[in-house]
């Protein structure tokens, strides 16, 4: 099956993650990221899953110059910016999408009148669409609302606190 340049599809056979997928990640994306050829090093932050904080992980993750950062546990809702600030945007552009694709009439019916399911490649370029569509201001920002930040001055701190972090207002 093709997928859009840019796209790695894996999966487990059950459907859940475990030491043996973080580390494929970790090798197929976390890898492949700017700097990584050269061993730049660099910081992952991530949750408190158990398959995050195994010695290989972080063997692994060292390796590759990488420092681990994990959220305590109840605090990925502040501190994520993937929670905080990325997903609704990215969901909506995602839901879009699904949506007019419904209305398209390239939706079809399975015999007995159940919609048939998009082609995984045709939900793959979606995703890399909607992720691409995400401006990079509000990415940014993401990190510096979750008090990730390259500013060691202090500068930035007070990040957290600001409501004005919504993607319309980074699109005007």
């Amino acid at each position: 099956m093709k997928f859009p340049a840019g796209i790695i599809v894996c999966a487990h056979e059950k459907g859940w993650m475990n030491e043996s997928g973080t580390i494929e990640w970790l090798e197929k994306v976390w890898n492949k990221r700017p700097g990584a050829l050269f061993k730049k090093p660099a910081i992952l932050v991530w949750d408190m899953f158990r398959a995050h904080k195994t010695d290989e992980v972080k063997n692994v993750a060292k390796n590759m110059k990488t420092t681990l950062a994990v959220i305590p546990e109840g605090l990925t809702s502040v501190l994520q910016p993937l929670d905080v600030c990325l997903n609704k945007p990215f969901k909506d552009r995602l839901s879009k999408m699904w949506s007019e694709w419904m209305c398209s009439g390239m939706a079809k019916l399975t015999k007995g009148g159940n919609l048939m399911k998009p082609e995984i490649s045709l939900v793959t370029q979606w995703i890399k669409d909607a992720w691409v569509s995400i401006p990079s201001a509000i990415i940014e920002k993401s990190f510096r609302k979750c008090c990730i930040s390259s500013a060691l001055d202090g500068s930035e701190d007070d990040a957290m606190f600001d409501d004005d972090m919504t993607e319309a207002d980074d699109e005007k």
